[in-house]
């Protein structure tokens, strides 16, 4: 298969691969466009397809990322080569993608900042995909001061140094829908907790049991789903990680703020 590196629309180099490892590097477009760490004239007198094809297979999912293995054999045996492969390369950690030689695909059409990921890829790293699993995310609470959430899992577990408590729903309307697969928890003061999920984030009340959906829209409209990352900041905001993009929630002046990864932001 041959395709052209690009940094965002820009052609950077030419390349080929054959069975998901790349075969040749055949011309370089840009030299001021080519990725950091990589020169026609590199120091150590590694070649260009050698320096190439180590960048290139650091964009990879890592061996050591938890549920890999599964993952792979869930989506089809594949490996971590054929899927950076079939996502053209992308990252979220740049702006470079490989485009097919004769694709008329551009940056806007593909990139991991205003496109979605893959369902089946992302849950399958959750080790949710196809799986019966009903675990739960532990939130232990003695005098609620301490809350964790080690894996994804199906429901919540409430402990109170005594017994749990397991909450599948987010009210006890049986006709609504479950959690859905929890990824994280998060204290937001002694007495509520942002619990996150693929679907939605919600805060769960400690005293009422209650759990009430985080709905505010962003300042562009979008809306918080698929969190897989929450912290504060010193001035008390909460940034919220999802797959599409950051936003950041400020519970004083009721105001969510969305970043994406632009140059203007």
């Amino acid at each position: 298969m041959n395709y052209i590196l690009c940094h965002k629309d820009i052609p950077v180099l030419r390349f080929s691969t054959e069975d998901e490892e790349i075969t040749e590097v055949s011309e370089i477009i840009s030299r001021e466009h080519l990725p950091i760490g990589i020169s026609p004239e590199n120091e150590k007198g590694k070649t260009l397809k050698s320096q190439f094809r180590s960048w290139w297979k650091s964009r990879s999912i890592p061996a050591s990322r938890q549920n890999l293995d599964t993952a792979l054999e869930q989506l089809g045996n594949v490996t971590t080569d054929y899927l950076i492969e079939k996502s053209y390369g992308l990252s979220l950690s740049d702006h470079y993608w490989a485009k097919p030689l004769k694709s008329s695909l551009s940056w806007k059409d593909v990139n991991f900042f205003q496109n979605s990921f893959s369902d089946d890829v992302g849950k399958a790293l959750f080790g949710i995909l196809n799986s019966d699993s009903t675990a739960g995310c532990n939130i232990s609470h003695k005098n609620f001061n301490s809350c964790s959430s080690p894996s994804p899992c199906r429901r919540l577990n409430r402990f109170d140094g005594i017994e749990f408590t397991h909450y599948e729903k987010p009210s006890k309307n049986e006709n609504e829908a479950n959690l859905n697969i929890i990824t994280l928890c998060l204290h937001s003061d002694n007495h509520h907790i942002w619990v996150a999920s693929t679907e939605k984030l919600y805060l769960f009340d400690m005293l009422n049991e209650t759990f009430s959906a985080f709905e505010l829209p962003a300042d562009d409209g979008k809306m918080v789903n698929s969190v897989f990352g929450m912290t504060y900041d010193n001035n008390g905001q909460l940034w919220i990680g999802t797959v599409n993009g950051l936003f950041v929630y400020n519970e004083q002046k009721s105001t969510l703020k969305h970043y994406l990864h632009s140059s203007t932001q």
